[in-house]
């Protein structure tokens, strides 16, 4: 099994990573900052419309938001959250390849494996988050009706569990590298 980033050129992979990371963080930043609002209403920010459920769920959410004047904000957040998307699974995804290559070099095939499963796991964690910006955007743009509140929480349970292996994959394999300065090579030879 592969992922399309090992193909990319090794000599130029350091920096798509290194820049793909910065621009997932800024933008992550801003949609922090603009969620704020959303936060400060009485049900909170755009993660509890994500999994609202319900119609009635959905519904009391708009409404609050409404009520409070940020419905802009959820609004603007979620087509941002279109280019965010990408941008966060090639970060997650690129970070697995790395690591991947590394267990590879040591001649660690399963742990290997287990990072290229992991990137295809955030890769499909961004187009489940397509699904539910789209389940949001009718809900927001429209009126929270049967199925987009469904359809959100189940892209969103999706989403959030693939990005939690490829997490889980980058956070185990950094934690064996600072236990044992043996585990991962650190990119020198000898």
């Amino acid at each position: 099994m592969t992922h399309p980033l090992e193909h990319w050129p090794p000599s130029k992979r350091r920096r798509a990573l290194v820049a793909v990371i910065a621009a997932a963080v800024i933008l992550q930043v801003v949609l922090t900052l603009l969620d704020g609002p959303l936060r400060a209403s009485d049900h909170g920010g755009t993660v509890p419309l994500e999994v609202a459920g319900s119609p009635g769920r959905a519904h009391e959410i708009v409404s609050s938001w409404e009520a409070d004047g940020v419905i802009g904000n959820g609004a603007f957040i979620t087509g941002l959250d279109f280019l965010y998307a990408p941008l966060y699974a090639a970060a997650y995804a690129g970070g697995c390849v790395a690591l991947a290559a590394a267990w590879r070099r040591r001649g660690r095939e399963r742990l290997a494996d287990l990072g290229i499963a992991a990137a295809w796991a955030v890769t499909a964690a961004a187009g489940f988050d397509y699904v539910e910006n789209v389940g949001l955007t009718v809900t927001l743009l429209d009126e929270p009706a049967s199925p987009w509140p469904q359809i959100s929480l189940i892209a969103a349970i999706a989403k959030f569990a693939g990005i939690a292996a490829a997490a889980l994959y980058l956070l185990t394999g950094l934690g064996i590298r600072w236990a044992s300065s043996d585990a991962i090579p650190s990119g020198r030879s000898g």
